[in-house]
């Protein structure tokens, strides 16, 4: 049975709404410059409420290993380390660096959704094994080829035989330049590799490999996986999906192409070209020919004299 990762769009963290309160302090020692309570405006619950939004946001999880494929070293907004990617299959792409924006990520972390690691095969990654405990490998994609759905599609796997994604269509999910996370959460216990419904035994394994499958259309890909431990509740999240226009894909800078110059033709179907003499008035011509008649008889006789 093909169990079911969480996907980053499937949550939207609400934000609890919090009004202004006021702190009413009142001195106990009577002897001192107080004579009537003070009134102190402090938004003390407001604080408290967003430093704990933003806490869940950023999530508490600790990140064990990561890689930005196809890219450099990076460290990201929450301070995780990316190692530059040690892979040598398949191909490492910056395609993706001449776009801008990424959609739902912050600017300093737009290389991890530009930088890529695919090839026209099954293709896959080794991380250390942990020890047991609960965790979640989150899988960072986005489209940056296909303008359309249905372009590419693959499925991911762990281990070769546990499927945690099939039939992944990036831009059917989030559509073009944008991020879009995978997040598989897994546990080992007693050598055996949980996630969800499906367990293998891992018993003398010293790494998990997650593997791309090559699909229905193109190629697999991947841009970044990082490895937390903690539970799903634990890891950052991406920002809900917001609806947006469609727009044509834009890079940052392109060249206008210059048309090929060829001689002009008119369309076979095109109509003649109009007689420039054809609208002249007759009323011009007609005396220009009674004078002509009239002279002639003229000429004739002083040429007889």
């Amino acid at each position: 049975m093909t169990p079911s990762p969480t996907r980053d769009d499937d949550r939207h963290p609400g934000f609890t709404e919090v009004k202004h309160t006021a702190l009413l302090v009142k001195p106990t020692n009577t002897v001192g410059i107080f004579k009537t309570p003070v009134m102190v405006p402090f938004s003390l619950a407001y604080i408290f409420a967003l430093l704990c939004e933003i806490f869940r946001a950023r999530g508490h999880g600790t990140a064990l290993w990561a890689v930005n494929c196809g890219g450099p070293f990076h460290e990201d907004v929450n301070g995780v380390e990316y190692m530059a990617d040690p892979l040598d299959a398949g191909v490492a792409s910056d395609y993706g660096t001449r776009f801008t924006p990424f959609h739902r990520v912050p600017e300093e972390d737009f290389i991890l959704y530009q930088t890529e690691r695919y090839d026209t095969r099954d293709f896959s990654y080794e991380f250390p094994r942990p020890s047991d405990g609960a965790y979640v490998l989150t899988l960072k994609f986005s489209e940056v080829w296909f303008d359309r759905p249905g372009g590419k599609v693959f499925d991911v796997a762990i281990n070769k035989h546990i499927k945690v994604i099939s039939d992944l269509d990036i831009f059917a999910r989030v559509g073009f330049i944008t991020a879009h996370d995978e997040y598989i959460p897994f546990s080992i216990n007693n050598n055996i590799l949980q996630i969800g419904d499906a367990s293998m035994d891992i018993t003398g394994q010293n790494s998990i490999t997650v593997n791309f499958l090559k699909g229905s259309q193109d190629n697999p890909k991947v841009n970044a996986i990082i490895l937390y431990k903690g539970t799903i509740e634990d890891v950052p999240k991406l920002p809900p999906l917001q609806q947006q226009e469609p727009e044509p894909p834009q890079p940052d800078t392109f060249t206008t192409p210059t048309p090929s110059r060829r001689p002009r033709s008119l369309p076979l179907n095109a109509p003649p070209a109009p007689d420039p003499y054809g609208s002249m008035d007759s009323s011009y011509v007609i005396p220009v020919i009674v004078c002509l008649a009239a002279f002639l008889p003229v000429i004739f006789c002083l040429c007889k004299l």
